[in-house]
């Protein structure tokens, strides 16, 4: 059986020899490792021939233009000739020589394995420690129904780190089948990962750590968001919209949920934190908040709540209320008051009905004793102009420019019962 192995490599001249190492010194030899150059200017693409030279295994790919990792890989899976492919970032290493033997030991064994998942030890650059993340305690083989439980049980990011391509062996040919591809030039490209999950039809995980992550200065976790950090979201959206739509998973509650939690995450939160007075990045935001809501349907979201009970999603604890909560905060959070006339045009119906007092006709009501009169009322109903005022909606045309979706969102959320839903989970 034939394994792929991708390494998309950029400016990691450091630590390419580490992991090429890993690779090429594998138990298991039946291997092509295929090496993305995506336009490196350090000394990375020596370091590629160098091995390439020594070891006929290896391919060298070169991009003519930078299209980062998720486009490395992207490269790699359109060539890649395996049965399985391996996506392994080029500053990280396999933890073992028996990594490999060992996988396709247990893919072997049980018929027709879409993705294995393995644990993965998390490493500090220069620091002798290391966390040991375990993905089960004995060797799992779960379908469909069995996923979702397993990406909201009570486990840390890195236990059940459906988001991360690193720590998965996957079927070349199931990710043909679903059309896998990863994002071009953003950031968080992993991000898709878990949507494919959904698509497969049977999932290995196993008990064992086949792969080391180090976190080190620089990287993407520990580097600050670039000033368009936004922009790579919003794109985010729509790519994952795209996806979901075209293997028509929509129906599924769980999807926008699993959005939501990786959209509104920590990054986000410090990033608009710490550009709370840059007004073009907080006018950003708004647009991924009306974006996300545009595509997302609530009702589906809440009605899933209504049904199933979550305590973690990728790793973050969050409970049913928590997600209410914050979508409701999220909704009304760093609102104008401009914005909140209009994501509120509706109330003026019924504030304005006090106008009815003001009518002559009905302060006239005294003349009650006049009992025709009373009969005379129905006229009060036939005022088209109480009833017209829905036009008050139409006034303000700025929604044009940007909060009819707001207002759409929060149309859907109250009439839900979304209080109704709150205080049913903090019970």
């Amino acid at each position: 059986m034939l394994v792929s192995i991708v390494v998309p490599f950029y400016n990691v001249e450091r630590y390419f020899r580490r992991c090429l190492e890993s690779i090429i010194n594998q138990s298991y030899t039946n291997l092509e490792i295929i090496l993305i150059n995506d336009c490196s200017p350090d000394n990375s693409i020596e370091i590629a021939r160098e091995y390439a030279h020594k070891d006929s295994r290896i391919k060298i790919i070169e991009h003519q233009e930078s299209l980062h990792v998720g486009g490395g890989r992207n490269t790699g899976l359109s060539i890649a000739q395996g049965e399985y492919i391996w996506f392994i970032d080029s500053d990280d290493e396999i933890t073992s020589k028996g990594s490999l033997e060992s996988m396709i030991s247990h893919v072997q064994s049980y018929p027709r394995v879409d993705v294995v998942i393995f644990g993965v030890v998390h490493l500090t650059e220069s620091v002798l420690s290391a966390n040991c993340y375990r993905q089960t305690d004995h060797v799992t083989y779960i379908q469909q129904d069995g996923l979702i439980p397993y990406i909201s049980g009570g486990r840390g990011y890195f236990t059940s780190a459906a988001e991360s391509s690193f720590n998965k062996l996957f079927r070349r040919e199931f990710l043909q089948k679903i059309g896998a591809k990863q994002p071009e030039k953003l950031i968080h490209q992993d991000n898709i990962v878990p949507y494919w999950l959904f698509l497969a039809e049977n999932i290995l995980i196993l008990p064992e750590y086949h792969y080391s992550y180090y976190k080190r200065p620089g990287s993407i976790l520990t580097s600050q968001r670039p000033l368009d950090y936004i922009q790579h979201r919003i794109k985010h959206i729509h790519f994952t919209d795209n996806f979901i739509k075209n293997h028509k998973l929509y129906n599924h509650g769980y999807m926008g949920i699993l959005l939501f939690r990786q959209i509104f995450n920590t990054f986000l939160t410090n990033f608009i934190e710490e550009h709370k007075d840059n007004e073009v990045i907080q006018q950003e935001y708004m647009e991924l908040k009306k974006i996300f809501f545009s595509v997302m349907n609530i009702y589906i979201i809440l009605e899933y709540l209504e049904e199933h009970e979550i305590t973690f999603i990728l790793g973050a604890p969050m409970s049913n209320s928590d997600i209410i909560y914050r979508l409701k905060n999220i909704i009304f959070e760093n609102i104008s008051e401009k914005t909140k006339f209009i994501a509120v045009a509706d109330k003026p119906k019924v504030e304005d009905k006090s106008k009815i007092e003001d009518k002559p006709k009905v302060e006239d009501k005294p003349k009650i004793e006049d009992k025709p009169k009373i009969e005379d009322k129905p006229k009060i109903e036939d005022k088209p102009k109480i009833e017209d005022k829905p036009k008050i909606e139409d006034k303000p045309k700025i929604e044009d420019k940007g909060l009819k979706r707001f207002r759409k969102v929060i149309k859907l959320l109250l009439p839900y019962g979304i209080v109704r839903l709150i205080q049913k989970h903090r019970k």
